[in-house]
């Protein structure tokens, strides 16, 4: 019997919550990308991996990528560099493959345990260019395109439940004769901390204690997620207040 591929699952009212897929589904994709390997499936894989490496030498070079990575090297660099070339990443590529070539040498010489100064400074100054003469070396930038065209790859979208049906006969807020106001209100207490949000996003102009008093709440449940909460706490910055007001 075959595995089915790793997918999360997107729920509908998220899904509502941002105009165009883009924003929540790269959010799926992130959390899929940080899945151990082993879970994910052949197609999967080289791009969750790639990934992982732009992380990594962005963060630190290719000695901790390489440090991090360790006995898994042999293993998972041919999959990382067939990800990066499905990046068209190819330049990258070539960078890993030649760097990879480098940390087994230290492997055989007893160094990988202590890296030697500078023995990736060229492959991470290599690094640090990709993309300043065309935007299509760029890892970050060809990794989010990926994600934007292709995250069904990674995310399943989910049917609405029985408790989105209330989110599907509002329609679109904005379009309502009151601005959005009454609809708004109406789903302030979704179980969903993203539409929850966004309601208090487009309440704050219109009724803006009902909308601080949504972002708090917000702010307050453990299912917020870490962008969600960055996005409260901005939008309570802008409104003036600060983060020790309850």
């Amino acid at each position: 019997m075959t595995t089915p591929p790793f997918r999360v699952i997107l729920p509908f009212c998220d899904q509502w919550a941002d105009p165009g897929p883009d924003g929540v589904c790269r959010d799926a994709c992130l959390q899929a990308l940080a899945t151990p390997p082993e879970r994910l499936d052949a197609q999967q894989r080289p791009i969750a991996l790639a990934a992982r490496y732009i992380v990594e030498v962005d963060q630190g070079g290719h000695a901790r990528y390489f440090l991090n990575l360790g006995q898994d090297s042999a293993r998972f660099v041919p999959e990382t560099v067939d990800g990066l070339c499905g990046l068209a990443l190819f330049h990258a590529a070539d960078l890993l493959t030649r760097a990879h070539a480098r940390w087994r040498g230290l492997v055989r010489t007893g160094q990988a345990g202590s890296v030697p100064e500078g023995a990736f400074a060229e492959f991470d100054d290599g690094y640090a260019i990709l993309g300043m003469a065309d935007q299509a070396d760029h890892p970050q930038t060809m990794l989010d395109l990926f994600l934007r065209e292709n995250f069904g790859m990674f995310v399943a979208l989910a049917p609405p439940a029985e408790m989105d049906a209330q989110l599907l006969e509002l329609g679109d807020p904005r379009l309502h004769s009151d601005g959005g106001r009454k609809a708004w209100l109406s789903v302030a207490g979704h179980t969903s901390p993203r539409v929850r949000f966004k309601a208090a996003q487009a309440l704050l102009t219109t009724d803006r204690e009902e909308a601080l008093r949504i972002a708090h709440g917000v702010r307050a449940d453990p299912h917020t997620s870490p962008w969600e909460m960055s996005k409260v706490l901005n939008l309570l910055r802008k409104a003036g207040v600060t983060l020790e007001d309850k």
